[in-house]
């Protein structure tokens, strides 16, 4: 049976929760799902499903420059997939869908914390090439920039800050 990507729906949200708790060992990425659906900083919701079953799900809000009034790309995260299926393909997937719809709603910029050698398949590289920052990773040794467009190169450290509600996360 094949994997359906679809966006979240209302009767999705207890199943999204549970499978993110389930994903990462923890209720804090549930609880920061909820906190950008509540305050409309969810811009992009996808779940991947068989047969009716939740398998994965990926979120992408918004991300600043410098501050919260210059809006500058978005930020993937979490990425969740079932303990019981990952690294079968389907988080990666999900992601490809992601990349594809962000072109095609012209964003021009992705952002992501993770680990370099899964994400850089997807294209992504360190953010700090560029000069670009985030507060969750001062070092700039796992935050990840995807430029969907051309990207200069700062010649001063500048901050990505994420979506307001990952401010209670930090």
């Amino acid at each position: 049976m094949p994997i359906y990507i679809r966006p979240e729906t209302e009767q999705d949200h207890a199943a999204i929760h549970h499978l993110i708790k389930q994903a990462f060992h923890s209720p804090l990425e549930a609880t920061l799902v909820q906190a950008l659906r509540q305050s409309g900083q969810l811009y992009y919701s996808w779940v991947a499903e068989r047969g009716g079953e939740l398998l994965a799900h990926i979120a992408l809000s918004p991300t600043y420059l410098n501050d919260r009034n210059t809006p500058f790309g978005l930020g993937i995260a979490p990425l969740s997939v079932a303990p019981s299926l990952q690294k079968q393909g389907i988080g990666a997937q999900l992601m490809e869908y992601a990349l594809t719809a962000a072109l095609t709603e012209q964003q021009q910029w992705l952002f992501l914390l993770g680990e370099v050698a899964y994400y850089q398949r997807f294209g992504f590289q360190l953010a700090a090439e560029y000069n670009l920052y985030c507060e969750f990773d001062p070092e700039g040794s796992a935050f990840m920039l995807r430029a969907l467009q051309p990207l200069p190169t700062y010649a001063t450290r500048q901050t990505i800050l994420y979506a307001s509600a990952f401010d209670s996360f930090s």
